[in-house]
């Protein structure tokens, strides 16, 4: 009797387990996310199966359903939980064993739980092996319900608390999204504002906690709370036993997984910070304030971030300092006695521009923050890809976009690297003589940026040497001359904008004086020109041609000629080289027009356009029929001579 009663609860235990590997199969298709460069690689013989996505969260593949066996056992992978939404691939998460060389230092590491967990322990512990333990490397302790308290002191280990918190206030139970899950009700500690928190972006949610060695989840990862029965924890734990998937392990998978991404991003900016900060012996702390930072609850701790980071950074630089938030706004350009930072602000009368994705290779805050056009007046700091993302102007430091808004990881190295890239903009703007303009010190410091560039690519290009320098060394002589005109273009520019009364007296005198213009007026952006009647001599048969009075429209960005003739419209043409829209076929004149109105040339600008219409090139696709347009009479010709 005891042998059948035995196999019977054998053959319960297999049809469980057979159950528990049939439920939720998913969909044709299955997603697996959180893979890197190197877990793609592993994948290639299955290329040709799955699909490669990238979003916000990093990089996943759609694989066939038949193909994910043979991807877990390229990956050395498991599978927790299987996340169905209708019309996408099923997600299945999932965590990865460390590589051959690190697997075997990582597996002597040991691994404790202590308290009621309601898994299967050693479901908890793989989970924890395959994603913070490569990174940590130093013994883990676990703590399940009832498992006590972490020390208060460092002894060396990692605590890990999956349910709990160092300041012991939990909330109220709550619907959560947590790292692109869905919690219907699940109960959550409030973090500690001091601690080093782990914050969801996207939904604005803090995950878990960090407090010297102590990691903290903070909400009921588990689901320690919620098993209304002793019976339901125990067959939930029979279950995970046999290797049975639960949507709560693959919470705790997706959760350690988001953890380790940024203690590991944390880990390359304590490695920024050595190689950038000054030697033990020099190393200073610069004082800095902060205004202007009305934190959301979600957001304390970033503003702390913030200057303790531009306090070791900028402590080679400055003895004190202040950041005030400009919150996306521009600034206007003031003289000040102490070193500002204006945060996520730009220099009076700036453009907004749309921002990138990234800067330095790292994603931008999901608040899609906003960036500006530089100044004429200061020194541009770029990223590495050459997008400007602020300026120092004397002693303002302008940045653009805002670049750390919860206070992450992520948003913690993106400031980092725009401190360095701001330290060497001024330690640069310090040895400019001060007998150097801005334009001409911009096209040294750039010319030298392309030179460099230039030596790292020589090595791949074939050719004579010599004739490759020669070319090269013309090349930058060219771009510093350009970019020196441009430069003042821009300031002169700049300084009618914010003084129109400035020089438009007299250009306006300029305009009206020349012979062929009958009348001016200023609209609100624009400039209309009324001329006289214009002619044009056709070169192969010196015949004179009427083409007509014209009224031409000067705007910020473009120039228009319009004929008032008849027989403008019955040809379908408002000059020879102008068609019925207005717009010209300019050639090499398009760059002379763009740099006259640029330079509020606008006397020089209107005899251009004058003395475009009055000149054809017959070898032209337009010019050709110049002999379409009337012929002008002696009366007309005295007229227009008569007029000067």
């Amino acid at each position: 009797m005891r042998l059948l009663v035995l196999i019977a609860f054998i053959a319960c235990l297999i049809t469980l387990f057979i159950f528990s590997r049939l439920v939720n199969r998913g969909s044709k298709m299955w997603r697996l996310k959180d893979l890197n460069d190197e877990k793609l690689s592993l994948l290639s013989p299955l290329k040709r199966h799955y699909q490669l996505r990238t979003d916000h969260s990093g990089t996943a593949i759609d694989l066939p359903r038949g193909q994910i066996s043979r991807a877990m056992k390229l990956l050395s992978g498991t599978i927790h939980t299987l996340i169905e939404k209708r019309g996408q691939p099923t997600e299945a998460i999932a965590t990865y064993r460390a590589p051959e060389a690190d697997y075997q230092t990582v597996k002597k590491i040991s691994l404790q739980c202590r308290g009621e967990f309601p898994v299967a322990q050693w479901q908890v512990k793989r989970i924890v092996h395959n994603t913070i333990l490569p990174f940590w490397r130093r013994d883990i302790v676990i703590y399940g319900q009832n498992g006590g308290e972490p020390p208060a002191t460092n002894d060396g280990k990692l605590h890990l608390v999956l349910f709990g918190s160092s300041q012991k206030e939990r909330s109220q139970s709550r619907p959560l999204n947590i790292w692109g899950l869905e919690l219907a009700r699940i109960a959550q500690y409030n973090s500690n504002p001091d601690a080093l928190r782990f914050v969801d972006p996207e939904e604005k949610t803090c995950g878990a906690e960090l407090i010297g060695n102590n990691l903290y989840i903070t909400f009921d990862v588990l689901q320690f709370t919620s098993e209304k029965t002793e019976r339901k924890r125990f067959w939930r734990i029979v279950r995970t036993f046999l290797g049975g998937r639960d949507f709560h392990l693959g919470l705790l998978a997706r959760s350690l997984t988001r953890i380790t991404e940024e203690l590991a991003i944390f880990s390359k900016l304590e490695d920024l910070l050595n190689q950038a900060t000054p030697a033990q012996a020099e190393r200073l702390n610069a004082s800095v304030s902060a205004s202007g930072f009305d934190d959301e609850t979600i957001q304390i701790g970033r503003t702390a971030r913030l200057c303790d980071l531009t306090s070791q950074l900028l402590a080679s630089q400055l003895e004190s300092l202040a950041i005030v938030n400009g919150k996306g706004q521009t600034r206007q350009i003031r003289e000040t006695d102490q070193f500002t930072i204006y945060f996520n602000a730009a220099p009076k009368g700036a453009i907004q521009l749309p921002a990138p994705d990234s800067c330095w290779g790292i994603p931008l805050p999901a608040n899609k923050p906003i960036m500006h056009c530089i100044s004429p007046h200061g020194l541009p700091i770029y990223d590495d890809q050459g997008v400007a993302v602020g300026e120092l102007i004397g002693r303002q430091l302008f940045v653009y976009p805002e670049f750390m808004h919860y206070g992450t990881a992520q948003e913690c190295l993106l400031w980092a690297n725009f401190l360095l890239a701001a330290r060497e903009v001024m330690e640069a703007s310090r040895l400019c003589p001060d007998n150097q303009s801005r334009e001409d010190y911009l096209a040294s410091l750039y010319g030298k940026s392309l030179y460099a560039h230039y030596q790292q690519l020589a090595g791949t290009v074939s050719g004579s040497q010599t004739a490759l320098d020669k070319s090269t060394e013309a090349a930058f002589g060219d771009f510093a001359r350009q970019l020196r005109q441009t430069v003042t273009a821009q300031k002169e520019m700049l300084k009618i904008e914010q003084a129109p009364y400035l020089d438009l007296g007299a250009e306006f005198d300029s305009l009206v004086s020349i012979s062929k213009v009958v009348g001016v007026r200023v609209m609100e952006d624009r400039l209309i020109v009324n001329t006289t009647d214009l002619f044009c001599t056709d070169p192969r048969t010196k015949i004179v041609h009427w083409i007509g009075p014209f009224e031409i429209t000067i705007s910020t960005n473009k120039i228009t000629w319009l004929n008032k003739a008849e027989h403008a419209q019955k040809l379908k043409m408002n000059a020879p080289h102008v068609n019925s829209s207005g717009e010209a076929c300019m050639g090499n004149m398009k760059d002379v027009f763009s740099t006259l109105i640029t330079q509020r040339q606008f006397a020089a600008c209107v005899e251009a356009a004058i003395a475009f219409v009055e000149a054809v090139n017959v070898d032209d696709t337009w010019g050709k029929n110049i002999n379409n347009w009337p012929v002008a009479n002696s009366a007309m010709l005295a007229q227009s001579q008569a007029r000067g």
